[in-house]
């Protein structure tokens, strides 16, 4: 396993990083958003694939229960599950993923993962969601996608430090951009990214990797405290952790 290690306050704020889209400007309207976390995803081959990643309960609607969720003025997707205190707060829930490769060009062993991440489990995991453009792939501002048409993005599932060694977990797709992370995760995929209507966007990661060929690849990388304020950050390899959202115009 490769490990680096990162001033904590960069650590944290990678999630929230993001880059203005091709063509777009901070111009851009705000949209406030609902998301539905699918049991299944919508437009994978074969149709209906089950997804590794849980509701806690529900839609997570901007500006209720502690939930910040919107395409901000670049036009990246912000998913913040606790951005207002909650009581209870939201949480994502994280499945067991199916292990697929160590860290590219490592033969040690992945690193010992929770098996899954149950919402309202102690200690809780708190998890946020942000994305950035592709770099090599056709995309677009979420405000300005074609009805019907597909794009793509970097994008990012990640937990909050929630024991006390102070552990979290990333989940990167194709996640490189403006990030202090590794570059490995050149090997996840990109999200796919449907506009089905005017007020409506589902997101899948259904393209397929240059890992195997697998259609639902994540780098997932383990950031650990270390003393003055830094974390150390290690590569676990890459997982099958398939996902899907469908995100709502509020």
């Amino acid at each position: 396993m490769r490990h680096t290690t990162l001033l904590l306050f960069l650590a944290c704020s990678a999630a929230l990083t993001t880059l203005a889209a091709p063509g777009a400007s901070p111009g851009l309207p705000v949209v406030s958003l609902k998301v539905t976390v699918n049991t299944t995803q919508q437009f994978s081959t074969p149709p209906g694939t089950l997804t590794d990643v849980s509701s806690d309960g529900g839609q997570y609607i901007d500006g209720t229960n502690g939930v910040c969720a919107s395409f901000d003025k670049q036009g990246d997707l912000i998913i913040n599950f606790s951005c207002q205190s909650a009581s209870p707060p939201r949480q994502l829930g994280l499945g067991k993923s199916l292990f697929l490769a160590p860290p590219t060009g490592d033969t040690n062993p992945p690193c010992l993962l929770p098996s899954s991440i149950v919402p309202g489990s102690f200690p809780s995991y708190t998890n946020y969601i942000s994305t950035v453009p592709a770099t090599d792939q056709p995309t677009a501002a979420f405000q300005n996608m074609t009805v019907g048409t597909t794009y793509y993005v970097q994008f990012f599932i990640g937990t909050q430090f929630a024991d006390a060694n102070q552990t979290a977990y990333h989940l990167n797709y194709h996640r490189t951009a403006n990030s202090p992370f590794p570059s490995d995760a050149a090997k996840a995929s990109y999200a796919q990214v449907r506009r089905t209507s005017a007020t409506e966007w589902v997101v899948e990661p259904v393209q397929p990797s240059a890992l195997n060929s697998d259609p639902n690849v994540a780098m997932v990388v383990q950031l650990e405290t270390l003393p003055h304020n830094k974390v150390t950050s290690t590569e676990c390899g890459f997982y099958q952790v398939p996902f899907s959202f469908t995100l709502d115009q509020k």
